[in-house]
């Protein structure tokens, strides 16, 4: 069984963050990536799929696996770890690809596991703490505290479209 390997960090740039950009009640669905739990508004979720490794493009940016055929449409394929700097590791029966509907096109993002969906209300969202000027928040718009069996469960929401950068990231001209 041939297993393929998510890819390494290249770090990339991104604008700064902005604190008046803040995460909204509702629905997310929340995926993992290392020990961390992250959160993605569930209307721009399109599917959740097995990964499957995608046709690679030469010249894409580091965190452009390839693309993938989706019922006709070529999907670009990115890998969160390589995007919020985590190191490489197998892909495994968990690795799951999420499509993401962002404006007028579709976008997948690899990621470790799927872990469930949440429905967040306004008491339980924080906003980000202060990190100072070189931290890198762009996306980041808010941490999701959730009370479940007497524990405080922490999810980093994410606003997907700002966190990823634009209408085609980092594919080849």
């Amino acid at each position: 069984m041939d297993i393929d390997t998510c890819q390494e960090l290249h770090p990339t740039g991104s604008p700064a963050w902005s604190a008046d950009l803040m995460a909204q009640p509702g629905p997310y669905l929340v995926f993992r990536l290392g020990q961390e739990q992250y959160g993605v508004d569930l209307m721009r979720v399109q599917e959740i799929r097995r990964y499957q490794a995608p046709n690679r493009l030469a010249g894409a940016a580091p965190e452009v696996l390839g693309v993938i055929d989706l019922r006709g449409a070529v999907v670009p394929v990115l890998d969160m770890r390589t995007k919020f700097g985590l190191p490489a590791r197998q892909c495994d029966q968990f690795t799951m690809t999420i499509v993401l509907n962002l404006g007028a096109r579709q976008v997948g993002v690899v990621v470790d596991a799927v872990v469930d969906v949440i429905e967040l209300k306004p008491a339980e969202i924080r906003p980000l703490p202060g990190l100072g000027d070189d931290a890198d928040m762009d996306g980041l718009v808010g941490i999701g505290a959730v009370k479940e069996a007497g524990q405080e469960r922490m999810v980093i929401l994410l606003e997907i479209e700002r966190l990823l950068g634009g209408v085609e990231p980092g594919l080849p001209h």
